[in-house]
């Protein structure tokens, strides 16, 4: 579920995007709808800390892209 695209750049497609930018600082952009929290915890809960995320960047703000975090 969770996609390397790039070096440092996950994405998880579930109904947005959620892209995780593991850089000096943590950042997720999109974070989902809240039914999907335990898809995120479970994925990308492997890869990291997610009290380590420092930004949340929203594209935009409907329900399946904010429901998170």
């Amino acid at each position: 579920m969770m996609q390397k695209i790039a070096n440092n750049i996950w994405k998880m497609s579930i109904d947005c995007n959620l892209y995780f930018l593991d850089f000096k600082e943590r950042i997720i952009i999109d974070t989902g709808k809240r039914g999907n929290r335990h898809l995120i915890e479970q994925f990308l809960g492997k890869l990291i800390d997610l009290g380590s995320i420092k930004k949340v960047i929203f594209t935009h703000l409907h329900y399946d892209h904010i429901g998170n975090f």
